[in-house]
């Protein structure tokens, strides 16, 4: 047993290379490490698009890069996966446009315990997630229409999500934190008791298996339920970052969201718009390995996907 990806109701087993994180930028760059990947008998890519190269200006959008990628899949038949670099990658902000950096009192950030900023935009601003999805919405609305022989197979979208902090000190997210406790996370939490996370699990028995309260009250008053509170945060922008306008962009594909390690991934794969149900994709709680840190919970709540992954 296990899972496996289909594209156009075939399986595809996907060997890959990983490019470097700039290697997308240019044509050549490209083509030269993908006749490398090629000469390995890999079958498929990782490659990178930038959303500071995407929309370098608010509203106006350039796809040469995403055009450098169809062109190098569809010389070298080679599938791709590619990574959304835009609001978050390896913790931090520098993918983000200029025009969303240095805008810090609209596109905010994270703030440490000492209250300064942190080079990474917050999880709780909304302006800049609307920004994100709308620039992933025309990325995808564009290779829906250019890549033909549809060698992009997998989209990764935002790259390891999280801040080095046990919560995001700004405003908003001390409000947050503040705040009650979803109750779709304690219904989780109850429904999926005896295969939860161990700290997770310690966590909420010790403080009684509370249904409600603030994370406090259901979690303690300690850096876990701090963590906690910032994994759905960051999971909470994801989902929209994948709002509905973006699933009505990719019609007629047919869409498999599933949660990893700090990504969301859509498998793309050709189908009628009428094929897409909705369906809820239980929470996944992991660490991060080597920065203990940050927590990610990862969840496709409210969102539409197609067939599950099958196991």
């Amino acid at each position: 047993k296990g899972y496996h990806l289909e594209q156009d109701g075939e399986k595809i087993l996907m060997l890959a290379g990983e490019l470097h994180n700039s290697t997308s930028s240019t044509y050549e760059s490209l083509d030269k490490a993908v006749t490398t990947v090629k000469a390995m008998g890999l079958n498929s890519v990782v490659a990178t698009a930038e959303w500071d190269l995407i929309e370098p200006e608010e509203g106006k959008f350039d796809f040469s890069s995403i055009d450098n990628i169809i062109r190098t899949a569809d010389k070298h038949g080679i599938h791709v996966v590619l990574a959304w670099f835009a609001t978050w990658k390896n913790g931090e902000s520098g993918y983000a446009p200029l025009w969303v950096k240095s805008d810090t009192k609209k596109y905010f950030r994270c703030r440490d315990s000492k209250g300064e900023n942190m080079n990474v935009i917050s999880p709780y601003c909304k302006a800049a997630m609307e920004a994100d999805s709308r620039a992933f919405s025309k990325m995808m609305e564009y290779i829906r229409d250019h890549d033909a022989n549809r060698w992009i197979s997998v989209i990764q979208v935002e790259n390891e999500c999280g801040v080095m902090s046990e919560m995001d000190h700004s405003k908003a997210g001390i409000a947050a934190f503040k705040a009650e406790v979803p109750n779709d996370l304690t219904e989780y939490l109850k429904a999926n008791y005896d295969s939860l996370l161990p700290r997770l699990k310690q966590r909420w028995t010790e403080n009684g298996c509370k249904m409600g309260g603030t994370w406090i009250q259901v979690f303690g008053d300690n850096d876990d339920a701090r963590q906690f509170c910032l994994a759905v945060a960051f999971s909470e922008y994801l989902d929209n970052v994948l709002c509905p306008k973006c699933w009505t962009s990719i019609k007629p594909w047919r869409s498999i969201l599933t949660g990893s390690l700090q990504i969301f991934m859509i498998l793309i794969s050709r189908a009628s718009a009428e094929s897409i149900v909705a369906r809820t994709t239980h929470f996944s709680y992991l660490r991060r390995r080597g920065l203990p840190g940050l927590l990610t919970m990862l969840s496709a709540r409210g969102m539409q996907c197609a067939i599950p992954l099958s196991q």
